[in-house]
């Protein structure tokens, strides 16, 4: 392939438009990468693969087709580790580079943003409702539950297929998550990755050097912008229909969780009244305030986890570890570990770090349930274990 040449992506036929338009926007995204990495097309049968050219001009000679080919990245996760901000160059060619379109241009979309408010003011129905300690037990256990489906489904599992399982449990994973009123898997996995890809740079939309505490922490998510799913970043997942099903319809999840919680609650005042819990104590207690609680513990990994704690691990953005971070959000707080080897099920990398997910998804595992669990390479725990990690560290590995 000389310099002259202009690359011309001849498609297979899509079998949706959904797919169609999924694969485009992958097309569009992965210009930049000539620069950096190598990709592969495939044309019909046959698999062409490009490498990275000494002359960045070769990106601009791609012609987009009308129809997009299957164009996947070279590696089987994208984007295991953030590119150094070191080496973005400005000149570098990104795909929806306009201000509204990386997602923190102005306008914010109060329709969409309504739901994320109401159930912030539904907690002080509590002062009506009243509190018991059964609201409060099964609460907890629905923070719990649905914190499992964002951290080990929505997180590990979708955005950095850290392991693999059956396409029905991927489902029931999918369908956790969505219950925690965190939008639907597609729409988070698609926005995270983006997020790796971008750490810490304009380009990500809740980094807090970049644009702030708050709008990191939550105002992020209130942009017009940022309402659209990224299926370019996601066409690993766009090809399950269930999956897509969900996406558009995530607002099923929570609702459903409220109505079974409403009804557990009336069949608890009328067989056991002595508990002091009815329908509408639950679903203040066990749904409000455990999907803000669920809100706020998640948002805090974008904004804390990249201002506050210790870095292990130069990965070119601003990611800490932050151990009381990661016992309240069940081991995401090791976020500097997660940064530097993102294709790891285990965030916390050694077994002094507590990593509660881990724990979990290893149970599962026992069962059979998941299998093809990955962990952080051994070269990865060498460097952990060099002046910036704990002397040694590397002959600790975590508990599996």
């Amino acid at each position: 392939m000389t310099h002259s040449e202009t690359i011309v992506a001849h498609p297979p036929a899509a079998r949706t438009p959904f797919a169609l338009r999924a694969c485009r926007r992958v097309l569009e995204a992965r210009l930049d990468d000539l620069r950096e990495g190598v990709v592969e097309v495939t044309d019909g049968d046959r698999t062409r693969r490009f490498g990275t050219p000494a002359d960045p001009a070769l990106a601009a000679r791609i012609e987009l087709p009308r129809r997009p080919p299957n164009l996947l990245p070279a590696r089987g996760v994208l984007y295991d580790r953030a590119l150094p901000a070191s080496r973005r160059g400005e000149g570098e060619l990104v795909a929806n580079s306009s201000e509204e379109e990386r997602g923190h241009g102005d306008g914010i979309d109060w329709l969409c943003g309504l739901p994320f408010l109401a159930v912030h003011g539904a907690c002080v129905a509590a002062i009506w409702t009243g509190v018991s300690p059964v609201a409060i037990a099964i609460g907890a256990v629905t923070l719990l539950t649905r914190m499992f489906g964002l951290t080990a489904g929505y997180h590990r599992y979708f955005c950095h297929r850290a392991f693999r399982t059956t396409r029905a449990f991927q489902f029931v994973l999918a369908w956790l998550g969505a219950s925690a009123a965190q939008m639907g898997p597609l729409w988070w996995a698609g926005h995270h990755r983006s997020h790796h890809r971008h750490s810490d740079t304009g380009e990500d939309v809740h980094s807090p050097s970049a644009h702030g505490f708050l709008a990191a922490h939550f105002g992020w998510i209130l942009r017009r912008a940022n309402q659209r799913t990224k299926v370019e970043w996601v066409p690993d997942l766009a090809r399950f229909r269930e999956l897509c099903w969900l996406d558009r319809n995530h607002y099923l999840a929570p609702l459903t969780l409220g109505v079974a919680l409403y009804a557990f609650g009336e069949w608890l005042a009328a067989a056991l009244p002595a508990l002091g819990a009815d329908g509408a104590q639950l679903v203040v207690v066990a749904l409000f305030w455990s999907t803000t609680a669920l809100y706020h513990v998640t948002f805090a990994v974008n904004s804390l986890a990249h201002r506050y704690g210790s870095r292990r691990y130069d990965t070119g953005d601003h990611s800490r570890n932050l151990w009381w971070l990661a016992l309240i959000t069940a081991g995401e707080g090791w976020h500097n570990n997660h940064h530097r080897y993102p294709a790891s099920e285990r965030q916390g990398f050694y077994w002094w770090e507590c990593d509660l997910t881990h724990y979990g998804i290893v149970v599962l595992s026992w069962l059979g349930i998941v299998w093809d669990v990955r962990g952080p390479a051994p070269a990865v725990l060498e460097e952990g274990a060099g002046p910036a990690g704990s002397p040694g560290a590397a002959s600790r590995p975590a508990w599996r």
